[in-house]
């Protein structure tokens, strides 16, 4: 027996990995208070959100789908917070040929480890989120202790996984000089994994509901050009193209 908390799978998705359709499964529950989060419900495992999921129902619908999707996809919430039973369920996608994708915010190195030394995991995407202090929601200390978890996760995943997808949401407040500190660290620590990175713009509502409204009136909606700048600092510290996010697709 399987037992996962989460809210829910969607049999067929084109917007959940770049350029890939997936099945895509919503795991509940995180260790991070990001304000600017769409999916908080799931964060805080809310019970009008997640529940016990079938993972019978979830396997049959992966098996009639399997022949149309590129990737099995995780996401959450945080899908660490519950990596044993995550684990095993991944296996038995591993055992019917379908790839693994896990969206995490790679702050439970650990965990992460654990995971990827008992199942293959083929694509990794995880946000980038500049400043820690400001878009983490928690302590100034605590923060920066995920932070410096956060550059240990990565180094693990680029070591194990093939395919790393580096998405930096991007806040009205953010700072040039700011970026540049934070991203030297985080791209200095990718060790040998195919990576691409993506720029898009923290939005608000309508297109968002988030955590903190108040937060999100001072801070949502960059300009363009605040993300064409962004694009073109990445570009040149990484020294390869970086990819801009459409606003709708945010």
């Amino acid at each position: 027996m399987i037992y996962l908390l989460g809210a829910g799978w969607r049999s067929l998705s084109t917007v959940d990995v770049k350029g890939a359709v997936t099945f895509t499964l919503w795991l509940c529950g995180c260790n991070l208070r990001c304000p600017f989060c769409h999916n908080h419900l799931l964060a805080s495992s809310d019970p009008s959100k997640c529940f016990p999921l079938n993972v019978n129902n979830l396997m049959n619908d992966l098996i009639s789908s399997k022949g149309l999707i590129d990737y099995f996809h995780v996401t959450g919430g945080e899908p660490l917070m519950q990596w044993r039973p995550l684990m095993d369920l991944l296996r038995e996608v591993r055992s019917l040929g379908v790839s693994i994708s896990l969206n995490t915010n790679l702050t439970l190195p650990d965990r992460l480890s654990s995971l990827l030394n008992g199942v293959e995991v083929d694509h990794l995407a995880t946000d980038l989120k500049i400043p820690p202090e400001e878009l983490y929601g928690l302590s100034p200390d605590e923060a920066a202790l995920r932070w410096r978890r956060f550059i240990e996760g990565l180094k693990i995943a680029s070591r194990k996984i093939r395919k790393l997808e580096i998405r930096v949401p991007v806040a009205r407040s953010l700072r040039m000089d700011v970026l540049r500190r934070y991203a030297e660290e985080a791209l200095a620590s990718i060790e040998g994994s195919d990576y691409e990175i993506m720029v898009y713009p923290i939005v608000g509502p309508p297109l968002a509901d988030p955590r903190d409204r108040e937060w999100c009136e001072r801070r949502c909606n960059p300009k363009r050009d605040l993300l064409a700048r962004v694009v073109e600092e990445l570009s040149a510290l990484s020294g390869r193209p970086v990819i801009m996010r459409d606003w709708l697709d945010s």
